[in-house]
């Protein structure tokens, strides 16, 4: 199996190992490098980090211990969050809006390229633990890099915990996989040296002890990297050809996972998405498609497909559905021949499992399909690659993965581009899916802060045509409504939102959607509905609102106190 037990080649070494993974910062970074100039998105980024007061220049409240107790906005990642932390204190700028400093996403971005940069290195050792070409496993690693499909982990501040648990994830892989290679003495002729002066089996020892920690690690840094026991066990079986049984430090790491998978879950709002079992894996076989297909032809990336399971159910492509069938059949038929396809294949699947649906999860709303859910995947399409090209690296391969590498590098570039700001990411989102959910409530929202309450309400009205139950849309509506004078469709705005909190709906395929408010958004709803009655000037149903406001939050109290003593007046007068 060559160095790890497969048919390939032998090993052809042309440059120093680290020379090589410096080429791909290098390449990496030089693709990468106009993100760090992006702004903040009102798109999570708003609610993680500009507006979290753990964050905020010269707050000397800040607590971090809270990440750990307990999930904070539906994840349990505390890592990621003590990383943003951190990060935040090197990170401020004078604010250009007054006095005193805010947060420069400078810095944010720069983290988040610089995790990418380690990644693609790690993703080239541990290529080079599976094949035996080192310039193969870099052409492998390079295809992950610089593939247009990493650009939203890359662009988007939020996804820093999607590159931060890869990077654990990747570290834990090698570690495991070099505890393997000397469990079973199988060195390299450069170990015989360090050999001399730790057995094999206390250097087997401290590389497992590295992989779990660094296990533990990704693990809170974001829990879905609960997949990598299995990614690992698929290769053990299916490239290395080991007993199951002997990959008892895998089961550890299995158990490690069930805290955090229990978390995660009772913190996670899957309530609000509804699929019937029966009809999950139509939606996770569509997925599966669907990522096959941007990977081969990476055209029209947005972060909003609105590709939700009702829209899968009630209008399926077939042939999505089929390749992934497509693909196992071949895989199974070629088996004996060679066990790389199926592996690739295996690996491809294992890694997305927790995000094709066959679990319901919030994101559901909006699309079940993500290009950020993909990225530690791509180690798949690496694999593959790089298994092709120790099978034959002449001129001609190596010209050809060069032109790819080319186009695949500049479609990145540009793809960069569209996430410099809120703006011109969700009107470019728009353009190329009019339906987007997610574009026109960010929009909305987007406009409303600048003052252009026309344009904002233009926006909501336009993500009530395909979602007209959304709760958080129309509370946005009758905002707008209300700051603009409108007091009446405020009203009707506010009122059904809170009617889409206690109503579940069913689209095509009997999938039921809660599209409620976010919890502790009813108050709000409530005052503000309250606010708009008193510029009506019925103070008696202004009164009846507060005080449900008040009861669900108490910091709408004065509100209700201002009302009653003003009722009072008038009852007076």
């Amino acid at each position: 199996m060559g160095r790890a037990g497969n048919s390939l080649p032998q090993k052809r070494r042309t440059l120093p190992i680290w020379l090589m993974s410096l080429l791909i910062i290098v390449l990496t970074a030089a693709v990468y490098w106009p993100v760090i100039g992006d702004d903040f998105l009102d798109w999570d980024d708003n609610l993680t980090i500009t507006t979290n007061p753990d964050f905020n220049p010269n707050n000397p409240h800040a607590d971090f211990a809270h990440y750990w107790v307990k999930p904070y906005l539906e994840l349990y990642m505390p890592l990621t969050y003590m990383t943003w932390g951190a990060t935040a204190q090197f990170s401020q700028m004078r604010n250009p809006a007054g006095a005193g400093y805010v947060l420069d996403p400078a810095g944010f971005h720069l983290l988040s390229v610089c995790l990418h940069c380690i990644n693609a290195v790690l993703v080239f050792l541990v290529l080079r633990r599976l094949i035996s070409r080192d310039w193969a496993a870099w052409l492998g690693a390079a295809i992950f890099a610089l593939h247009p499909l990493q650009v939203e982990s890359v662009a988007w501040i939020t996804s820093t915990s999607v590159l931060l648990s890869t990077a654990f994830s990747l570290w834990a892989m090698w570690h495991y996989l070099r505890y393997d290679e000397l469990r079973y003495a199988e060195q390299k002729p450069d170990d015989r040296r360090a050999a001399a002066i730790l057995s094999p089996s206390i250097r087997s020892r401290i590389h497992l002890s590295a992989g779990t920690i660094a296990f533990i690690l990704a693990l809170l840094s974001k829990p879905s990297v609960v997949i990598v026991p299995l990614l690992l066990i698929a290769i053990m079986i299916g490239l290395r050809r080991r007993n199951i049984l002997l990959a008892w430090p895998l089961a550890i790491w299995l158990i490690l996972c069930v805290p955090i998978m229990i978390e995660t879950r009772i913190a996670q709002t899957a309530w609000m998405i509804h699929v019937p079992p029966i009809r999950r894996p139509i939606v996770a076989l569509d997925a599966i498609g669907f990522y096959i297909w941007k990977m081969v032809w990476p055209a029209r990336l947005i972060p909003d497909y609105s590709r939700t399971p009702a829209a899968v159910l009630s209008h399926p492509d077939v042939w999505m559905i089929l390749v992934p069938i497509a693909l196992a059949i071949a895989c199974a038929i070629f088996w004996k021949r060679s066990r790389w396809p199926a592996v690739v294949i295996a690996v491809f699947i294992i890694a997305l499992l927790p995000v094709l649906g066959l679990t319901p999860f919030s994101y559901q709303r909006y699309s079940t399909v993500a290009d950020r859910y993909i990225y530690l995947a791509m180690l798949a399409p690496a694999m593959a690659i790089a298994a092709l090209l120790c099978l034959r690296l002449d001129r001609l391969t190596a010209s050809l993965t060069a032109v790819v590498l080319a186009t695949l590098g500049a479609v990145t570039f540009v793809q960069q581009s569209h996430w410099r700001n809120t703006q011109t990411l969700f009107t470019y989102t728009l353009a190329k899916n009019p339906n987007s959910l997610a574009a026109n409530f960010v929009l909305g929202e987007w406009y409303a802060k600048q003052g252009d309450l026309p344009r904002a309400i233009s926006f909501d009205q336009a993500a009530l045509v395909e979602h007209p139950h959304d709760g958080r849309v129309l509370y946005q509506l009758g905002n707008a409504f209300l700051n603009s004078g409108k007091n009446r469709e405020a009203i009707d705005a506010y009122q059904k939102a809170l009617v889409s909190s206690s109503t579940s709906h069913v689209q095509a395929g009997a999938v039921s959607v809660n599209d409620g408010l976010p919890a502790g958004d009813s108050a709000r709803v409530y005052n503000n509905l309250g606010a708009a009655y008193a510029r009506l000037g019925d103070i008696d149903r202004a009164v009846e609102n507060f005080r449900k406001a008040a009861e669900l939050d108490g910091q709408f109290e004065p509100n209700f106190r201002k009302a009653m003593a003003l009722r009072a007046q008038q009852q007076q007068h």
